[in-house]
């Protein structure tokens, strides 16, 4: 590993403090193995993962890892989120019929 890492240049140890983003959250496939994948959002490359773990012997563990860098870019932020206070929508009530009085003579 450190050849690897000597010949790219880069240096990974910055992502062990990063919280990871999962962009596939942990899921049982078919096959029994649980995948996950997501990113580290590190600056200037991007460190995309993704895991497999087997059952075996009614725990999981690492069946396969997937490492990819990619240049970091521009993150769009989320869409805000509803205006809600706390109170459903009321329907507004139809106008009150007006009363038809009897009519003087």
């Amino acid at each position: 590993m450190r050849g690897w890492r000597r010949f790219l240049n880069i240096d990974l140890s910055g992502v062990a403090v990063l919280e990871p983003q999962l962009t596939v959250l942990p899921q049982i496939e078919a096959n029994g193995m649980m995948r996950m994948a997501g990113f580290f959002p590190s600056v200037p490359t991007q460190v995309n993962f993704e895991l497999v773990y087997a059952p075996v012997s009614r725990q999981r563990r690492l069946f396969g890892i997937s490492v990819a860098l990619r240049p970091a870019g521009p993150v769009a932020p989320p869409p805000p989120a509803p205006q809600t206070e706390g109170k459903a929508p009321q329907a507004k009530a139809p106008p009150a019929a007006k009363s038809r009085g009897q009519t003087k003579q």
